[in-house]
Formats: structure tokens, sequence, C-alpha cells
């Protein structure tokens, strides 16, 4: 399947959200032209459309990085990337965590021992 500038951009448009009754949401994405239906129920719209550009960056970068022409398996290399992004911002988040609890513990002493 050719892959290009023009796929790419076609990607980036089909993201969409169509608000259907009870607050369901309906959404596709092309990947290498297949169409891929998204629904949630359960989500912020807000939130939802985040998601759905997020995947669709991930997707097209994974895109343009592979030599492979197999949806399934771009999916996959950009399913790596979130998760790799996933797993260092929680980190970070911990350290962060880690650093405010040793500074507050500090503050506390410091506020302590002045009384």
């Amino acid at each position: 399947m050719k892959r290009g500038k023009n796929h790419l951009e076609l990607a980036r448009r089909e993201i969409g959200c169509y608000h259907a009754p009870m607050a369901q949401q309906t959404a596709e994405l092309l990947i290498l032209g297949q169409r891929v239906t998204i629904r949630s129920s359960d989500i912020d719209p807000e939130i939802f459309e985040e998601v759905l550009r997020l995947a669709s960056t991930k997707i097209v970068e994974a895109e343009r990085r592979s030599q492979i022409a197999v949806p399934y398996q771009i999916a996959m290399v950009a399913l790596l990337d979130l998760a790799e992004e996933y797993v260092k911002s929680k980190k970070r988040v911990l350290e962060l965590k880690e650093k405010w609890d040793e500074k507050s513990s500090r503050l506390l002493s410091l506020i302590e021992s002045n009384f």
C-alpha cells in the first residue's frame, strides 16, 4: 500500500468526534487506509478527542518511521511508543512526589522547631 504525505494528511483529517444521544461518542481513525471505529460513552468529550488526537499522532509518527506497511504492526509500534511515554511520565511523577514529600517534611520540621 502506498504511503505518503497525502495519506498522512488524510489520517489527520479523518479524526473527528460525532456526538450521539446519551453522550455516546464515536470517531473513526484511518490506519493505512483501514477505518477503525472507536466508541466511548463514559469519558469526557474533551478527553476523548484528545485521546484520539494523541493516538492518531502516534500512528502517523510510527508510520513515518516504519518500513512496515502492515496496519497492525504500525499500530503496535504506536502502542509501544505510548507505553514508553507512559512509563517515563509515571516515573517522573513518582520522583516529583518523593521530592515534594521530602520538602514537605523538611518544611514541617522547620515550622515545628520554631514553635
